[in-house]
């Protein structure tokens, strides 16, 4: 049958998953998602050695058929989409990623507008890892990173569109190993100081660029797509 559910302004905090969602048939909403290390602080070892060690979901979305997400907001934790097959549909916006990832295992079809991330811990190594489905991505504005990679691609497909990311002179910003990744009208804000490694580095799959800027100039500031 179907399964509706409608979330305001709900905070939390966990250790291993938050927020769970599974078999949900119908279009749900959620207006306002805290996730944040409440009750014990930064310098303790629950936070350093379980809360920032890369297996924290405060979102873990398996099938959700209709979903109207907005004001998502995620502290060095995972949203996390593993719909296995079934369907996973839904229209998010206004999400940020406070040293977390975007994990897409796998959708039906995903539409995300005004993603803004920046780096932490350094968890994950990517703050939006795509290896399954369809991410329509528009509006991804990277605050700033120097432990994380701002896309990696490694099956399904990613699109994205527009945003300014702020990256490092040691990483790339984009790593695509499969899938099909098309990204559009994107301002790579990176630094060329002393760069010795690519802005984007494509090994495998599909890589369409279009109207993409960048501040990198000169022979000697490195390659910037390779």
């Amino acid at each position: 049958g179907n399964q509706v559910f409608q979330i305001y302004n709900l905070e939390m905090s966990a250790l291993n998953k938050g927020l769970w969602i599974d078999g949900a048939k119908d279009q749900s909403m959620i207006s306002g998602f805290h996730f944040w290390n409440f009750g014990f602080g930064a310098a303790t070892a629950l936070y350093t050695g379980v809360f920032t060690d890369g297996n924290t979901d405060c979102m873990n979305i398996g099938e959700q058929d209709g979903s109207l997400f907005v004001n998502l907001f995620c502290h060095e934790s995972a949203i996390r989409a593993v719909s296995s097959g079934s369907d996973l549909v839904g229209s998010w916006s206004n999400v940020s990623l406070d040293g977390g990832s975007l994990i897409i295992e796998d959708t039906d079809h995903l539409e995300i507008a005004n993603l803004n991330g920046s780096g932490g811990s350094g968890a994950y190594a990517c703050l939006v890892n795509v290896s399954g489905g369809l991410l329509n991505l528009t509006n991804y504005t990277v605050q700033h990173t120097s432990t994380t990679k701002e896309l990696c691609v490694s099956g399904g497909t990613a699109n994205v569109t527009g945003g300014r990311w702020l990256g490092s002179a040691t990483l790339t910003s984009a790593s695509i190993t499969g899938g099909t990744a098309r990204i559009r009208g994107v301002h790579f804000g990176v630094p060329d100081t002393n760069r010795t490694i690519p802005v984007v580095k494509q090994t495998a799959g599909a890589l369409v660029m279009q109207n993409n800027t960048s501040g990198i100039v000169g022979a000697a500031s490195g390659v910037f797509l390779a």
